[in-house]
């Protein structure tokens, strides 16, 4: 009877080791199968969310060509009372909503400024506009309001220093959008190819609706770099890895790496620089 007990005790204690041994193990391979796992599923959603961010541009970029069919010209990039800031001028983006199936939005008034209080029935608007993300990549890390307004990702370029909004569209230094003026497919002679539109940013961003540093920016020809990416801080940038995305005057969008030679995103950033540009 004893040596029953005995062998019992014995073949108890080897199952139960048997069982903590199994554990430690099949701990060790989930384990090892999540950090496996993990950066896959990283990686899938951040494809997932260039992706995204990509079909916007895309959206944007056939506007863009269907304003321009419509209108024979793209968009102003400011249009509103004159003689004001540009910051209180209208954008190019509404004028691109009736080919922007996601929102249908009310008549602006233009002879007033976007944020005035008699702007009221545009401004009622505002709260389905918050929700609104064709403006919006899935990759920016900041809040999609800024300043109780929803804001962009996306940026307008108006070419070479700071008052490249306001040339004539036929200076080398003038870009895609300007103030107060339309661009024509005949005067972008550099080709639509080689030159961008839009353009991702993650610095200095405003409400969409709103002209100026909001929605357009020059390229500051000594403010290097000139596209970053992660948060990094640069005049252009995504939080995508590499670079960022941008549509391209022919409504194509293009991905701009972070190494770009600095020579080649000038000649991008005008309509008639009459540069020589390397295959890119």
């Amino acid at each position: 009877m004893h040596n029953d007990c005995e062998k019992n005790y014995r073949y108890s204690h080897s199952r139960s080791g048997v069982t903590r041994t199994g554990c430690v193990v099949l701990m060790a391979i989930c384990l090892l199968l999540i950090a496996l796992i993990l950066p896959a599923i990283q990686q899938s959603r951040k494809a997932a969310r260039r992706s995204s961010c990509k079909n916007n541009l895309k959206g944007l970029g056939l506007a863009l060509q269907n304003y321009h069919d419509t209108f024979d010209g793209f968009p102003p990039g400011c249009a509103g009372p004159h003689f004001s800031p540009p910051e209180k001028q209208w954008s190019y983006a509404p004028f691109l909503h009736p080919w922007l199936a996601s929102l249908s939005l009310p008549q602006a008034q233009l002879n007033l400024s976007w944020d005035d209080p008699e702007q009221r029935p545009y401004k009622d608007q505002m709260g389905p506009l918050r929700q609104w993300r064709d403006f919006n990549c899935p990759s920016d890390p900041r809040s999609f309001e800024i300043y109780d307004q929803p804001h962009t990702s996306y940026i307008g370029l108006t070419g070479l220093d700071a008052d490249s909004g306001s040339l004539p569209r036929d200076d080398p230094k003038a870009g895609f959008w300007a103030y107060e003026q339309q661009t024509t497919f005949d005067e972008i002679t550099d080709g639509t190819a080689n030159t961008l539109a839009l353009i991702e940013s993650m610095r200095d961003t405003g409400c969409w609706l709103s002209c100026g540093t909001p929605t357009l920016r020059s390229l500051e020809l000594k403010n290097m770099p000139y596209v970053a990416y992660d948060g990094a801080d640069g005049q252009f940038g995504s939080g995508h890895t590499g670079g960022c995305q941008a549509v391209r005057a022919d409504g194509s969008v293009t991905f701009v790496s972070s190494k770009i030679a600095p020579n080649v995103f000038q000649a991008l950033s005008t309509i008639a620089g009459g540069e020589e540009l390397p295959e890119h």
